[in-house]
């Protein structure tokens, strides 16, 4: 049986053409050239080959691996996307603390497979951890749709995950959003300033009345909409005295069955009914009170527009 080994002519050569790649998790390009015991190239030749990931010097712990079915072309040549058969899984792979080989192998039978090539993994994949500069656990305002979130970043809406599934941010937040032994939450900022979208969280009382900021925008409870300014609906109190009146008194009306007994030191006595006068009362002021009316909404807020905060996991 013709045994296959390979001249690895560009590892990760790929990947460097496309930064998009990293930015998708979609993981690295690896390119191997297919020959037999001769030396020829192996040419249109179906080829399984499995990609294998483990720590530095423990290349009896796999954290990852991977099976592609591939056919070479007229010239041997044979390349496969690492990482691309489990996405999710391979997003989370430890690369900001761990040092990873990579193993390739091919199947030579039924049963075996042949190691055809085993190396350090130096700079490229780690560009993928890096990102944009930003360290896990950051956050950041993010301007697009919810459903365009990129790669390698978790909405910040209080949601509660396994540990075991973002090990890295985890280890980052702890408990500190909330969780438990085996669970963590990430932060809730829905409806802060600067205004996460508010969604379900009731923070944006307003929410579904906000405007476009721009023509043909979105408007209502969702990212990129406008929000006047507004304070909380409140009330004014408070109390004071008039300012002295000097001597005076009152003309008032009574029905003429009452008469009128009070004491007056001026004016006819009225006593049949009609009007009458209460006594002089002297300088004095009157007290009050008073309690304005409510005006306003249910929170106070500058004017604002809606983003979507996410955090780097």
């Amino acid at each position: 049986m013709k045994k296959f080994n390979s001249i690895i002519t560009a590892i990760l050569f790929a990947t460097l053409l496309s930064s998009a790649q990293f930015q998708d998790q979609k993981g690295f390009n690896f390119q191997g050239y297919a020959r037999d015991e001769s030396g020829a190239a192996l040419g249109n030749k179906a080829v399984q080959v499995k990609y294998s990931l483990y720590p530095a010097g423990q290349p009896g712990t796999v954290d990852y691996t991977e099976t592609h079915s591939l056919t070479t072309d007229p010239y041997g040549i044979f390349s496969a996307v690492v990482g691309s058969k489990s996405v999710a899984t391979f997003a989370k792979l430890p690369f900001a603390r761990v040092n990873y080989w990579l193993k390739v192998e091919v199947k030579t039978s039924a049963t075996n497979w042949s190691t055809i090539n085993e190396i350090e993994l130096l700079s490229v994949p780690y560009a993928r951890t890096a990102g944009n500069g930003n360290p896990v656990g950051s956050v950041i305002a993010y301007a697009g749709l919810k459903t365009n979130i990129p790669a390698g970043y978790l909405i910040c809406d209080g949601t509660i995950y396994n540990k075991t599934d973002y090990p890295e941010l985890s280890a980052a937040l702890g408990n500190a959003w909330g969780g438990n032994a085996t669970q963590f939450n990430v932060p809730d900022m829905r409806g802060f300033f600067l205004r996460g979208v508010d969604e379900s969280a009731g923070r944006d009382d307003n929410k579904n009345s906000r405007g476009t900021i721009n023509s043909g925008g979105n408007s209502g409870n969702t990212v990129g909409t406008f929000q006047g300014d507004s304070y909380l609906s409140h009330n004014h109190t408070g109390s004071g005295n008039t300012s002295t009146d000097g001597n005076h008194y009152h003309d008032i009306s009574m029905d003429k069955t009452e008469g009128f007994n009070g004491t007056r030191t001026q004016g006819s006595d009225r006593s049949e009914g009609g009007l009458g006068q209460t006594n002089w009362s002297g300088n004095h002021s009157h007290s009050f009170s008073f309690t304005t009316s409510s005006n306003g909404g249910n929170e106070t807020r500058p004017e604002n527009v809606a983003v979507y905060y996410i955090i780097k996991y």
